[in-house]
């Protein structure tokens, strides 16, 4: 049985278009550098592409949480530093105040050198790192410490005693603050057997300015060495800390690599087999066009009768 023209002619026509058509989609695919283009052209590869990216998002989002912690343990390590120097100065004072050798004048200054440190304390208390104030648990909007006129402490803590935490592993979180009841044992937070550091720095002060050298010497000394320690015992903590944050911003880095090499692996276009496919359907489509040239331009019977 004879093809007709008529038949070669609207099955080549398909032909062009299919090949013009998967032409432009393999051209938008290297443009683009996505093999999926849209999510009917393959509901099992979008399905994977859209759980890559929701993890990689995720993972991108808690790394991102992640650094703001270790920024801001930095900021913490670095004023529990300046706590641990005011407090090693105010051990030299009682040590130099104890000196029999010492006149009245000199304890007058010594005294003088402490409320500056003790001024200088309140500063390191309400440090703030990115807006927030580091020692406040978790109030961060307001200063947590404030001199007060009445008696006891001259210097009252409006913060609380919690913690804010971020994830480091499935089901593990760490404590990123130091709470400022606890590094000044405000209330005896710390230890009620000991005053709070603002106490102890005004007690020293006052002891100094009434000569009273061997308090200076035993009790404030004492209650100063217990303080530093605890602030050494506490800054250790937030470096144990530091380096838990440090290795789950590497977790979260490796997840992420991990994540979007395999979401690359199902969405990317090859490059080199995206360009052989393309030229190869290019001789396809040059192929095709010249058949329906050949076709159109093949005489028919109403030609052979005007001869």
């Amino acid at each position: 049985m004879r093809i007709s023209d008529s038949w070669q002619h609207k099955f080549l026509q398909r032909q062009v278009e299919q090949v013009g058509d998967r032409m432009a989609e393999i051209t938008m695919q290297l443009s683009s550098g996505r093999k999926v283009l849209r999510p009917g052209q393959d509901p099992a590869a979008t399905e994977r592409i859209l759980f890559l990216r929701t993890g990689m998002a995720e993972a991108q989002t808690q790394r991102e949480a992640l650094e703001g912690a270790a920024g801001e343990l930095r900021a913490t390590d670095a004023a529990l530093g300046v706590v641990h120097d005011l407090l090693h100065q105010a051990r030299d004072i009682c040590v130099e105040g104890g000196n029999s050798a010492l006149p009245e004048a000199g304890l007058a200054a010594l005294a003088e050198a402490v409320e500056a440190l003790r001024q200088r304390m309140i500063d390191v208390a309400n440090e703030r790192f990115a807006g927030l104030y580091v020692f406040g648990g978790t109030e961060t909007q307001s200063p947590p410490f404030a001199e007060t006129a009445g008696p006891g402490s001259p210097v009252a803590y409006l913060g609380n005693g919690d913690s804010r935490e971020v994830p480091v592993a499935p089901g593990r979180t760490a404590a990123i603050n130091v709470p400022g009841d606890r590094l000044f044992n405000m209330g005896g937070a710390a230890d009620p057997s000991w005053p709070d550091v603002f106490e102890a720095l005004s007690n020293l002060a006052q002891d100094l300015r009434n000569g009273d050298r061997e308090a200076v010497s035993t009790t404030r000394l004492k209650e100063i060495d217990e303080l530093l320690n605890h602030a050494l015992e506490l800054r250790g903590e937030t470096g144990a800390t530091a380096q838990r944050v440090e290795a789950a911003i590497s977790s979260a880095d490796d997840a992420v690599f991990h994540l979007r090499e395999a979401l690359s692996d199902v969405e990317a276009t090859d490059l080199t087999e995206g360009i052989t496919e393309l030229k190869a359907h290019e001789v396809a489509y040059q192929a095709a066009l010249s058949s329906v040239a050949a076709i159109a331009n093949r005489p028919n019977l109403f030609d052979l009768l005007r001869l």
